[in-house]
């Protein structure tokens, strides 16, 4: 046994091989895998890796070393298997690939199987290093306690994703991209198609900017102006500027991509403007901040209107409070009446966005573009 193969330990059986395999070529079609060393590094230091798994043929094996030591350091499972091209093939490319990371996603089928292997991988690693131990002259290592950001941050970050699409779809536009960018059967049909979407979404964004902008205005008709309170006027002049910023950058993304459009190449123009180059994993990705600044018109809506509606409730409450809350009073029953309305209306907001909406923006995450 060479040095190198020797410190390419622990290596999976025949048996947990081939069940490692067919569990990354389901990561793969669910969107839980990373694939290459830079990838798998994110993953650990960001929280997200649930498992491992490098490829013990890797030459020079040196360049993968830094991975057991991180794994160890974060608490995740890791395990050789003998072969980058089987693992390269498993993974839906025709290359070698030396190390992948299987990322967690509590709300996958897969997680249960996930979960199985991380249970067979353990013992596994116990066993061999017991085994081995009088040869490689290694300590056995101490048991793996859970790890903090898996264990108590993830419901903590899953409702933050939640909260976070009602204003923003981030994951549903970088897949998206992601999965177009990639696509190399039917790139240039699923580019056009997302040009054209993307330019409707933006013309209808625009157009509702404008109106909320022109309703704010009339606003400013139905009071005194000058007898409002400071909070009211600081939300009706916000949300005015913020629905202006909505159209203005609907006009500058809408222009953006019609030059895309237009453009010799578009998909090399597409991709040059929305994504980075080829990284280790050999795809196109988005830049980081893709998904917001074309999100960018319709959070500038939304604020828009959430600050008109505050300042709007804010002018009617005072208003029902400057008369002592008499039940008697019309501005206490404006104020209630508009409160049910209200409440009514935002209820039936999350629960679109969290039905059709959200299942729109992740319906990718199921099935392959």
């Amino acid at each position: 046994m060479s040095g190198e193969q020797s410190a390419a330990w622990p290596i999976a059986d025949g048996a947990l091989t081939q069940n490692i395999l067919d569990l990354i070529q389901q990561a793969s079609h669910y969107r839980q895998l990373k694939k290459g060393a830079n990838e798998a590094t994110k993953t650990l230091n960001r929280g997200t890796a649930e498992i491992l798994v490098l490829a013990a043929d890797t030459a020079p094996l040196a360049i993968l070393l830094h991975l057991p030591l991180l794994c160890e350091d974060k608490n995740v499972p890791y395990v050789y298997v003998p072969s980058k091209i089987a693992l390269g093939r498993a993974t839906g490319v025709s290359r070698a690939v030396i190390a992948v990371s299987i990322t967690t996603n509590e709300a996958s089928d897969l997680m249960g199987q996930i979960r199985a292997l991380k249970d067979k991988v353990p013992h596994f690693f116990f066993t061999s290093t017991m085994k081995d131990e009088g040869e490689l002259g290694r300590p056995a290592p101490r048991p793996r306690k859970p790890s903090v950001p898996q264990t108590m941050f993830q419901p903590v970050r899953r409702v933050f994703n939640r909260l976070l699409s009602l204003l923003v779809p981030r994951d549903w536009s970088r897949s998206t991209l992601k999965d177009i960018m990639n696509n190399d059967e039917r790139q240039n049909e699923l580019i056009g198609t997302y040009i054209e979407c993307e330019i409707a979404k933006m013309n209808t964004t625009g157009v509702t900017a404008a109106l909320i902008a022109g309703v704010i205005s009339s606003g400013f008709d139905w009071y005194n102006i000058d007898d409002t309170a400071w909070v009211t006027r600081a939300m009706w002049f916000s949300g005015l500027v913020l629905a202006v910023a909505s159209v203005a950058s609907s006009a500058i993304h809408t222009a953006a991509f019609l030059r895309i459009k237009c453009s010799r190449n578009v998909t090399e123009s597409f991709k040059q403007a929305l994504g980075n180059e080829k990284t280790s994993d050999e795809h196109w990705h988005p830049h980081a901040l893709t998904p917001y600044v074309l999100g960018g018109p319709t959070l500038h809506l939304k604020l828009a209107v959430l600050a008109f509606v505050i300042g709007l409730f804010y002018e009617i409450w005072r208003a029902a409070v400057a008369a002592d809350l008499a039940w008697k009073s019309d501005e206490l029953k404006i104020a209630f009446i508009a409160t049910l309305i209200g409440g009514f209306v935002v209820v039936n907001y999350i629960f679109s966005v969290f039905t059709i909406v959200h299942h729109s923006m992740h319906i990718n995450k199921e099935q392959k573009v």
